[in-house]
Order: C-alpha cells, then structure tokens, then sequence
C-alpha cells in the first residue's frame, strides 16, 4: 500500500530547513565570539590578580613568622621569572624605634600593561616573651 503524497513530503527536513538552522546558528554564533572573547580576557586578568595577590600574601606572611631578632632594617630585592607570574619582589624594613619596624613589600610584575605593582605596609612591635605557664 502506498503512502499518500502529502504524507511523504512532510515526513523528513528539506535541504531548505536545513540550511536555515544552519544560518541562524552561525548568526548566534558570530553573535557571541566578542562576547566569549572579553570574558576569556577579563578572566586572565583576574587570575593574574590572584597570582600577584597571593604572592604578596605569602610575602608578608613570611615577613611576620620572621623572629624579631632576625629582622634589620634595609631593603631585599628579589626577581622571580617563573611562570605563572614573573614578578620582582622588594622589601623595605625601617626600623622606627627600638621596639617597632616597619616593613614594606612591594610587588612589581613583569607584565606592567596587565596588572599595576602592589604594596603593602604593616608594622613589626616588639611584645614580651611572657609564658603564663612558666609561672612559679
């Protein structure tokens, strides 16, 4: 038995229907590629933000482990060019009065256009070695 004619034209996709999904879909497509494009550019400056961020955490963190009888004032400069961020990182530690330092890190990478140098300040005081538990 045989289908009618107008069931057997509509039974698939013409060519036309086709080549229109087609188009349509590379509109969008063309239509979201600047889009992507400033994402993907707005997410690598957010990550090198976070590089540079974290080492100046660690920076200062290591600063403030430090004994106080192993910091003196003067000013390390140290350069650093692996990846994923070469940078120079500078110390500065002045020394305010006898029971306080100051201690400045600074920094700068490689790729200035990216990303601007960083500084951090914070002050270094002297307390007393009192143990509560060394108590007579």
């Amino acid at each position: 038995m045989r289908e009618s004619p107008s069931l057997a034209s509509t039974a698939g996709f013409s060519l036309m229907e086709v080549m229109v999904a087609m188009l349509i879909l590379s509109l969008t497509a063309l239509t979201l590629a600047p889009l992507m494009l400033r994402a993907s550019k707005t997410a690598r400056g957010g990550e090198a933000m976070l590089y540079e961020q974290a080492v100046l955490s660690t920076e200062v963190g290591r600063w403030n482990a430090l004994p106080w009888d192993s910091l003196s004032a003067g000013t390390t400069c140290l350069t650093s060019s692996a990846s994923p961020m070469p940078h120079t990182r500078c110390t500065t530690v002045t020394s305010i009065n006898s029971k306080q330092y100051r201690v400045m890190v600074r920094v700068t990478p490689s790729d200035t256009a990216r990303l601007k140098p960083d500084t951090v300040t914070f002050d270094r005081t002297y307390t007393s070695t009192y143990n509560p538990l060394n108590t007579p």
